[in-house]
């Protein structure tokens, strides 16, 4: 499969030491974030806007924006969090160091897919998803071409 990883538009990527991007494949519908994101009304597209730079500036909270986990089997993977009336909305990615010569404090949150649920708790499925597609060989390739470590 074709994977590539492209910068979300309108965020600015300029002296952070974290970054956020979409992962693309358009042979596996799971991978979905970015085409919900697209669909999404602009207020709502600024809004996650808004929480992906919060966490692009340093920023490790607050838990109800986004957050990692803590359990050895998910600690790799990242979600945004947005709600609407009683639906959660979850952009989830994976965390990872694209240049550990060059740049080995950047990190950078890829998101793949998107979930929607009644519920708080995280759905296993969805993380299993992106812990796998993390170690993937040619996703990790698709990372390194649009985050080259010369």
């Amino acid at each position: 499969m074709a994977f590539s990883v492209h910068a979300i538009e309108g965020l600015n990527y300029e002296d952070f030491r974290r970054g956020v991007v979409f992962l693309r494949c358009d042979q596996d519908s799971g991978i979905n974030a970015e085409a919900v994101f697209r669909a999404l009304k602009a207020k709502d597209q600024n809004r996650m806007r808004d929480k992906f730079e919060h966490w692009m500036r340093g920023n490790d909270g607050p838990a109800h924006w986004f957050h990692g986990f803590d359990d050895e089997e998910r600690k790799h993977c990242f979600v945004f969090k947005r709600r609407q009336l009683h639906t959660h909305y979850r952009y989830y990615g994976f965390l990872t160091h694209p240049q550990p010569n060059t740049d080995p404090e950047y990190w950078l949150c890829v998101l793949a897919n998107h979930g929607q649920k009644n519920t708080e708790a995280t759905d296993p499925v969805e993380t299993n998803f992106v812990n796998a597609l993390r170690v993937q060989l040619d996703v990790i390739a698709a990372v390194q071409r649009g985050f080259p470590d010369q």
